[in-house]
């Protein structure tokens, strides 16, 4: 069987569609998660467990557990154990946060760019 006859063949085809596409998540998953990284030293008191009774579950540990830095491992002290995360509230303020600080670079890019536009014609 020839390398052509080989890469045309039903079966590898559908595998390379197939690792094409894990690919393609892995990267999504990646780029989403570099662009969410927390702030040096960023803390919170909200966990998400992954490990016990509430798995699956975000609480907010405040009074019941020292806040963990955000990403890392946190607990209940009741068999649970989890990431650390920001909750709904403090996600959305710092996702309008970098909004408002991309739309403001923006803006600068654009006067610039309307400055350099605008200066041959004087």
């Amino acid at each position: 069987m020839s390398v052509i006859n080989f890469i045309q063949h039903p079966v590898v085809k559908s595998l390379t569609a197939g690792v094409l596409s894990v690919a393609l998540g892995l990267t999504s998953t990646l780029a989403q998660a570099s662009a969410n990284k927390p702030k040096p030293g960023q803390t919170s008191s909200i966990c998400y467990f992954n490990l016990g009774p509430k798995v699956g579950q975000t609480v907010d540990l405040q009074g019941k557990a020292k806040p963990a830095l955000l990403g890392r491992a946190c607990a209940d002290g009741e068999g649970n154990s989890g990431i650390a995360v920001l909750s709904q509230e403090e996600q959305a303020a710092e996702e309008a946060e970098e909004a408002e600080e991309a739309a403001a670079k923006a803006a600068a890019r654009v006067e610039k760019l309307r400055q350099k536009t605008a200066a041959p014609n004087q």
